[in-house]
């Protein structure tokens, strides 16, 4: 059902601050106007991918991992629906992407391979934890924590109550991994870091190791992808945790490639959550 839906790209910038000049265009996302009514996936992903350059593909993967990964969440993924709703109004890309899913059970990932694409695959209907700027897409996709971390010379922090390379029977490392997704019509070509400028738990503890503003990238894992990647950062895990992370504010440092003629542009894309959950 061509039609349903009008692309056209939009000129303003949607990012953290001021962009760069020449990154505001580039960058700028995909602004979608949604026409009511139901559609088949195969309408949508054909409408979705048309004028902008946006592929979108469906998948029926045979099992989907619950938020946090854990094993006991694995279950059978529920099938394609035949019909989505889709409600009226003009919205960005990724907003668009988010409605479509909430509407019918479906998560976007990241597609594999070299091709640059977006790909809805059977999920939960609660969306997760989502910050959307502009033309990219940051989600906490796994949390996890180590306790007896031992504190690296060059992320102690002062105050913190942890002496350098001294490992605690129970303070340790709460691994934050994060998917870091691009309108699949332009490109992630690296990441450069992940800082952070605020993580605090619900008691006001501040969760930073090393200076708010400081690179917490941890090395340790970082996967590529033309239209995405999952970046992990470090923060503390205290010795008697706190329910949720009240807030966990930062930015992604990366370059990415977009317009015409295609030129690698740095940007920082701003990322904010709320009560997320203590594992």
């Amino acid at each position: 059902m061509f039609g349903m839906i009008l692309m056209t790209i939009s000129a303003a910038w949607v990012g953290s601050g001021d962009a760069p000049e020449g990154v505001a265009e580039a960058l700028a996302p995909t602004m979608v106007r949604l026409r009511a009514g139901e559609y088949s996936p195969v309408d949508i992903a054909r409408t979705l991918g048309s004028g902008g350059g946006n592929l979108v593909e469906f998948s029926q993967p045979p099992v989907s991992r619950g938020f946090f990964g854990a094993e006991g969440a694995t279950r059978q993924a529920q099938p394609l629906p035949r019909t989505i709703a889709i409600r009226g109004g003009e919205k960005t890309f990724w907003a668009a992407i988010d409605e479509i899913c909430h509407e019918s059970g479906l998560r976007p990932v990241a597609g594999a391979g070299g091709q640059s694409r977006v790909v809805l695959v059977p999920a939960s209907r609660d969306p997760g934890f989502v910050s959307n700027e502009g033309a990219f897409r940051v989600a906490i996709s796994r949390l996890s924590y180590n306790r007896g971390w031992p504190i690296p010379p060059d992320r102690a922090r002062r105050g913190s109550g942890l002496e350098v390379g001294q490992r605690r029977s129970a303070a340790g490392l709460l691994r934050v991994e994060l998917d870091v997704m691009i309108e699949p019509r332009l490109r992630i070509v690296k990441v450069d870091g992940v800082s952070v400028s605020t993580a605090a738990d619900e008691r006001g503890r501040s969760l930073l190791i090393g200076a708010a503003g400081s690179d917490h990238t941890d090395p340790s894992d970082h996967v590529m992808g033309a239209s995405g990647c999952t970046v992990a950062l470090g923060l503390l895990y205290p010795d008697e945790p706190g329910r949720t992370i009240e807030t966990l504010r930062g930015e992604v440092a990366l370059v990415a490639e977009g317009g015409k003629p295609a030129k690698p542009r740095r940007v920082k894309v701003g990322f904010s959550f709320k009560n997320i959950p203590m594992p």
